[in-house]
């Protein structure tokens, strides 16, 4: 339709930068319903039918994790994901190769889950689940929730090793891992990617959630 919706705005990306959330360029043919995603755009307008839009000069996807299912609960319709609680709700977009939704998955497959951890239950709740396509390493972003030692921490209840140099508990982390955990069971982190940069000051700003 010439644009994609992101909170109610119609953001035109016909000449933007489609980046995943590694920084590879991404077919914009590919970004799907459910799909969490940075947009930088211009100014909102308002169109003669009232509708919100604006032109974007650069889409970034921004999957929670990735990596493979360890556990499947399908009356709670909850998956366990590196370690995580996932809680695919009647809202979460299921990808169409998923054809029978949950029951189509198996333990040990890799999926991509796109969503937020909501603290308050301590679990990630899907917006969108999808069987991954090929790749090198798992990924993971989310918020620590306790640092152990020099080179061990915690997302949720799962330990990770690698460098924890600046982490604290509450730090939002985006995390490469290794594919295999360590002999304790814990993932190993490859690479610590840099948080985004925040926007740049502006004279006005726009707020759209729950």
């Amino acid at each position: 339709f010439g644009s994609i919706v992101v909170n109610g705005v119609h953001y035109d990306e016909s000449a933007a930068t489609v980046q995943d959330d590694d920084g590879a360029v991404f077919d914009r043919a590919s970004l799907a319903l459910g799909m969490v995603v940075q947009v930088n755009a211009g100014g909102v307008t308002t169109a003669n039918d009232g509708t919100l839009v604006a032109t974007a000069s650069a889409v970034r996807a921004n999957r929670a994790l990735l990596g493979p299912v360890s556990s499947i609960d399908l009356v709670a319709r909850r998956l366990t994901v590196l370690g995580q609680a996932v809680l695919v709700s009647a809202t979460t977009v299921i990808d169409g190769r998923l054809s029978n939704g949950l029951a189509s998955l198996a333990t040990g497959q890799v999926v991509e889950v796109y969503g937020y951890f909501d603290t308050s239950r301590n679990l990630y709740v899907a917006t969108r689940l999808a069987p991954a396509n090929g790749g090198s390493g798992y990924r993971i972003s989310g918020p620590v929730s306790a640092v152990d030692d020099g080179q061990t921490f915690r997302l949720g209840d799962q330990s990770f090793s690698g460098a924890t140099v600046g982490l604290s508990a509450g730090n939002l982390v985006r995390l490469n891992l290794q594919t295999s955990p360590d002999n304790s069971g814990r993932w190993v982190v490859s690479a610590q990617r840099a948080e985004d940069k925040p926007p740049a000051d502006r004279e006005g700003a726009r707020l759209d959630g729950l």
